[in-house]
């Protein structure tokens, strides 16, 4: 090993390269000890990125690499400084639910919208610049197959969401490779670029809603029934005539029966005392849904009995990150 030195005025780039590490860096300060003044280098198998060195003499050990290695190490350095991203470089998006955002993969396009309120995702797919595809992601319904083209533009793989319940991080995986253009002149030679990621992730703060239902029990008389996405599938029901509410209550899993002793009337519109709402959750071997027995009435309707099912949906099967059953 040959012990070499070099002044280097300030704001310098450096890099030092050797069989056992490299260091790089800007030269801002300069380490002084005994003797003449070194550079203080980190410790094995570590690099300095950020280090800076003032204006001054640097001081290192030259290794006899041989000129080729040297040469050879830094066109691969070059080279995979500009390798297209496969997805190690890209982090994933952080969405506020309400609000779209864009990402881009080569002269793939993906625009993002979780809905504020709804348990969806939606998603387009532009290949240069022009839609090619359109799909909501649900629970129910969270892969989008992609086999996508535009011209010499093509898109092949998958999309695939993981929906988290409220104060859960749901998530957006890309498994797809995009395969395009190298030039923009007419000869098109092609290239595939591979991509598989996390593309984007959010959190509701609040139970989204997994399927709404409106019955009409009257002309003036509607329930709006509301499925939410949480491990007791919760369903909200409420009862009202023309804007106001005469009744509301509540069903999940652990409290799956509501019985209301007292009437209530809004005008004309009223529901007779002991109505009943009865939950029963959906599994892997039965439609969950919502049955309803009352007696209801307004101006034209006396007296009508109801009594059935309102509201039904299918079990959801549990998920894993990646949208991909476990």
């Amino acid at each position: 090993m040959l012990l070499e030195e070099e002044t280097l005025p300030a704001g310098k780039r450096f890099q030092i390269l050797s069989p056992e590490r490299s260091v790089r860096g800007v030269v801002s300060k300069l380490s002084v000890g005994k003797g003449a003044p070194s550079l203080r280098a980190p410790q094995h198998g570590q690099s300095a990125p950020g280090a800076c060195f003032e204006a001054g003499i640097l001081r290192f050990r030259r290794s006899a690499v041989p000129v080729p290695f040297v040469f050879a190490f830094l066109f691969v350095s070059i080279v995979l400084t500009n390798w297209p991203a496969r997805g190690d470089e890209f982090a994933s998006l952080k969405v506020e639910p309400g609000v779209p955002v864009r990402r881009e993969f080569g002269d793939m396009a993906l625009r993002i919208l979780v809905d504020r309120q709804k348990a969806a995702l939606n998603l387009s797919i532009l290949l240069g610049g022009r839609v090619v595809g359109e799909k909501a992601l649900t629970p129910y319904d969270n892969v989008y197959p992609l086999k996508l083209q535009a011209g010499p533009n093509v898109v092949e793989g998958g999309l695939f969401a993981y929906f988290g319940y409220a104060g859960e991080v749901s998530s957006l995986e890309g498994d797809f490779t995009v395969t395009q253009c190298r030039t923009a002149s007419g000869d098109c030679k092609t290239e595939s670029l591979p991509y598989r990621q996390e593309i984007a992730d959010w959190s509701w703060s609040s139970p989204p809603i997994l399927q709404h239902w409106t019955v009409w029990l009257t002309p003036e008389l509607n329930a709006e029934i509301d499925l939410q996405y949480t491990k007791g599938q919760t369903v909200l029901a409420t009862f009202e005539t023309v804007g106001q509410i005469l009744r509301t209550t509540s069903l999940t899993q652990g409290a799956n029966r509501s019985q209301f002793t007292e009437g209530a009337a809004v005008g004309t519109v009223t529901i007779e005392p002991n109505m009943l709402l009865t939950m029963r959750p959906a599994t892997p071997a039965q439609m969950g849904g919502v049955s309803l027995d009352g007696v209801f009435s307004s101006s034209d309707h006396q007296h009508v009995k109801y009594a059935g099912t309102i509201a039904a949906w299918p079990y959801v099967a549990p998920q894993t990150s990646g949208g991909r059953a476990p």
